[in-house]
């Protein structure tokens, strides 16, 4: 059951650490991650090519849990998602998956069941631009077996995504929620999102945020979107995770977050209120 707080946002009734202490169980772990992508890599993922890098980054992804990773341009936030997915190799630490039916799973050797429970949106996909999207998901179900075309159809309905249109002929609003129903359509547990409704109008974004609170109304269902809208996670995260400058500043319940800093007599911060004060904090040296 999930309760709202003054602001909007949410979290599970009693709290993130008793649920986390009490038996809720961990979707996926992030142990000491560092990573320094070597140069093809970032000609490859990144339009610019700075240096984004992981310092030591640990947090974990409480299952039937929306969590938000939040951070400037340059935190790492893409280089996070793409090392989580098997896309990056890490110098040091390690990433392990959970299912719901209690197994675990780490790149390399699982990478399979890795792919079967997870499903990535990135924010710029490599799709074959002479295909539909009827096309495109016809393609996944040959690959696997599982995909659910029926759901795919039903989401492009919802989506407002016309499934007879090439891919290169969409929109590039359009190309982002016809994505988001081809990776939903693999009914995954963990669904990971880089920045879902980026150059989405502002009916579209609303359509995808209320598919996702739908999605997580399944309890073994787990969410981790990163955004610079972050008035998105204002509206529906149950946890947040802060980068900065590729190190981790926070990873909590955002309704504790928001109340540990907020100011007597005002409204609880917003998520880009204490990611300011956290950026400035780590470049200052002094506690936020």
């Amino acid at each position: 059951k999930r309760k709202s707080n003054p602001e909007g946002g949410s979290d599970m009734e009693g709290g993130t650490k008793t649920a986390l202490e009490g038996g809720t169980k961990t979707a996926l772990e992030c142990k000491d991650l560092w990573v320094y992508p070597d140069f093809d890599t970032l000609t490859r993922y990144y339009t610019k090519r700075a240096r984004f890098h992981l310092k030591g980054v640990s947090f974990e992804l409480a299952r039937g849990q929306f969590t938000g990773l939040a951070g400037d341009m340059s935190a790492g936030k893409t280089t996070l998602l793409l090392a989580l997915a098997g896309h990056l190799k890490w110098d040091k630490g390690n990433v392990i998956y959970h299912a719901a039916a209690g197994n675990e799973a780490a790149f390399p050797a699982d990478e399979a069941q890795i792919r079967r429970m997870t499903s990535f949106v990135f924010e710029h996909m490599d799709c074959p631009s002479d295909l539909t999207g009827a096309e495109l998901a016809k393609l996944i179900k040959k690959v696997e077996p599982w995909y659910d075309l029926d759901y795919f159809h039903e989401l492009a309905t919802r989506l407002s995504v016309p499934e007879t249109r090439r891919f290169g002929a969409c929109s590039a609003g359009m190309k982002k929620r016809l994505q988001l129903a081809l990776m939903m359509a693999r009914r995954p547990e963990i669904l990971v999102l880089d920045e879902p409704c980026g150059e989405v109008d502002p009916v579209g974004r609303g359509k995808i945020l209320n598919l996702l609170q739908e999605f997580m109304e399944d309890e073994n269902h787990t969410i981790l979107m990163a955004t610079n809208m972050t008035t998105d996670l204002d509206r529906i995260a149950d946890r947040i995770i802060l980068l900065d400058n590729g190190s981790l500043v926070y990873e909590g319940s955002l309704e504790d977050c928001k109340e540990k800093y907020a100011e007597p007599g005002r409204p609880f911060p917003t998520v880009e209120e204490l990611m300011l004060a956290m950026h400035t904090a780590a470049n200052t040296g002094k506690e936020a």
